[in-house]
């Protein structure tokens, strides 16, 4: 009775354990990324309407779930710690019960012919000349009773294997287990359902901006860049699932069918054949029905043709890529307006594709500056990316050892960046518009070392950096990998209205300018984006590129609208320093003339 009362508390135990470590309580709350695909009426590319999305949503006040996990380094880092203790407590535990098992077997093993009702007894007689034999068959009692074998195993079993089972069981292992867990977790947030949609979001919204084909991906292929990380069936079938909720047909078919190539093909076993199946065929369905009604709009995601749902055929069409119901857009430049433009211009400069024209690019030139005295011997690198209005990338301007002190200098007091809010200055919001971490220097020693290179950066650029009231507090930024931020205007006293700002903020007069600094390579993805200008800066360590965000009569430049290209492999570490206004009264005078353009 006790052993039977010890198995089924091992069996009831278990699940209960390994779903209070796993499960977390779902989240009903529709997500804005399935709202948002119905806000808006578009026929573009998938990754504009969701950038299209997130940006009127967060002109709306609406931001996204509180979720402190998706762009936080620190955070990641911190779990990533707790799931090795984890997985050390996971692995000890599967070790007691396969011992367990294992001893329970043995005894099976030794008692399991004793089960039988009855056997026959071969009775050999006699030498080799007169032999003879019988058969005769005997009770199960007899069949022990009669054998000195089986009487010896049935004592061993029940003198030493059974009480050796009890007293491993009386051990109390699963709430050893679960004391461990606990210990483990104590102090730690662990992420909710809103962090997985957030890191599912991130998944969608790289695949889109870099248009990857979906078994490439999911077996670990960035862009050429292979990896040994790869998504199982039960993984592509959230994705899918969730693609699906937010009625993103052609992204919801794509990963289904890859989650029922891994059941049907691999040897993949993380979710049944048919629970796959049965999703695959309601993604299918809903997308043709879509496909033929005139009611829905036209931001639905659907191919161009229906999917033919026959189950026969099904594994020849796997993994083929079928065209999307998209116009071809057109990238028009130098738009002053906000514009759904601004969106598939971003999306396609991501992508690497080449908006200006080459005319447009015949006076760009690369120079060794050596204006400054500090210049002579170690002249500044510098490349001209726009002309009007400039757009400068500078190199080798942070030495290698100074880009890894920022960075160790602020990596403790990164936080979930915010953009602001539309009453108050005070309100600054989490928002899927932006998604990374950042803080603020106040390393003296780190800031010494920079004012060296501002000293090389004023008569290059020709404006106060050093002076107090110049710049901004130097802010730090750490992008994850799929970590973006929509494009956006640097501007925050014109273009961002009703703010209540402190009058101290307001003296120092708006952002004139920008110069942000790369501390770190990128293998794959996170560009700086110009969609109005058609031009994209690339993350090279130690470089800087410099812009102005006002006119030389003070308004506001619209074509300086910016925003980072999603991390598709990689962090992404940069560091900005907003040049106010007020303080270059004598180094950029006013005019009226804007015929000059705003140029160093």
């Amino acid at each position: 009775m006790r052993r039977e009362i010890r198995e089924t508390k091992v069996l009831k135990l278990l699940p209960a354990v390994i779903l209070k470590v796993f499960q977390n309580k779902r989240n009903r709350k529709k997500s804005h990324y399935s709202l948002n695909q119905r806000l808006y009426r578009c026929d573009s590319m998938i990754f504009t309407v969701f950038l299209f999305s997130m940006f009127c949503l967060q002109k709306m006040g609406v931001t996204c779930s509180q979720d402190i996990f998706h762009g936080s380094t620190i955070a990641l880092e911190k779990i990533m710690v707790v799931e090795k203790d984890i997985r050390t407590a996971v692995e000890e535990y599967v070790v007691t019960l396969e011992r367990r098992i294992e001893i329970a077997k043995r005894y099976l093993q030794d008692s399991q012919k004793s089960d039988k009702n009855s056997e026959k007894v071969v009775i050999q007689n006699g030498d080799s000349s007169s032999y003879f034999s019988s058969e005769i068959t005997i009770s199960q009692k007899e069949r022990v009773l009669f054998n000195p074998l089986k009487v010896f195993k049935l004592i061993r079993n029940l003198a030493i294997t059974l009480p050796s089972l009890e007293k491993d069981l009386q051990r109390d292992e699963e709430r050893r287990f679960l004391r461990n867990l606990e210990s483990v977790r104590k102090g730690v947030t662990f992420p909710q359902q809103a962090d997985l949609n957030s890191a599912t979001e991130g998944l969608l919204r790289v695949q889109d901006a870099y248009d990857l084909d979906v078994f490439s991906f999911a077996n670990g292929d960035f862009e050429g860049l292979s990896t040994n990380s790869s998504l199982n069936a039960a993984d592509c079938f959230i994705i899918g699932s969730y693609s699906l909720s937010a009625n993103i047909f052609t992204r919801a078919i794509e990963w289904l069918e890859r989650a029922y190539h891994l059941v049907h093909n691999e040897p993949d076993t993380s979710i049944s054949s048919q629970t796959v199946w049965k999703q695959l065929k309601d993604a299918v369905s809903r997308h043709n029905s879509a496909l033929i009604s005139p009611h829905l709009p036209k931001s639905q995601h659907l191919f161009r043709d229906p999917v033919d749902s026959s189950h026969g055929d099904w594994k020849k069409k796997l993994g083929t890529r079928r065209r999307k119901r998209l116009d071809n857009p057109t990238y028009p430049l130098y738009m002053t307006e906000p514009s759904f433009t601004d969106l598939t211009n971003f999306a396609a400069l991501c992508r690497g594709e080449q908006l200006q024209a080459a005319s447009s690019q015949k006076n760009l030139v690369c120079w060794l500056d050596r204006r400054s005295p500090h210049a002579i011997l170690l002249p500044i690198r510098v490349e001209l990316l726009h002309e009007k209005p400039q757009v400068l990338q500078i190199y080798d301007i942070l030495p290698a050892s100074l880009s890894s002190g920022i960075i160790s200098a602020t990596s403790a007091t990164l936080s979930r960046s915010r953009v602001h809010g539309s009453r108050s200055e005070s309100h600054k919001l989490v928002s899927a518009q932006r998604t990374s971490s950042s803080t603020w220097m106040h390393d003296a020693k780190v800031l010494k070392k920079m004012g060296v290179i501002y000293t090389r950066l004023q008569s290059l650029l020709g404006l106060d950096l050093k002076s107090k009231g110049a710049c901004e507090h130097f802010q730090v930024s750490s992008y994850n990998s799929c970590g973006h931020y929509n494009p956006h205007l640097d501007n925050i006293l014109k273009s961002k209205t009703g703010h209540a700002m402190e009058k101290a903020e307001l003296d120092l007069g708006d952002r004139l300018a920008t110069l942000m600094f790369y501390l770190s390579d990128v293998p794959r993805g996170g560009f700086s984006a110009f969609p109005r200008l058609g031009i994209v800066t690339r993350p090279v360590k130690g470089s800087a590129v410099f812009w102005f965000n006002e006119k030389i009569n003070g308004d506001v430049e619209p074509l300086s609208l910016h925003g980072g290209c999603p991390v598709l492999y990689g962090n992404k570490w940069i560091a900005n320093q907003w040049i106010r206004a007020n303080s270059q009264m004598f180094a950029r005078k006013c005019s009226k003339d804007n015929t000059k353009g705003s140029s160093i």
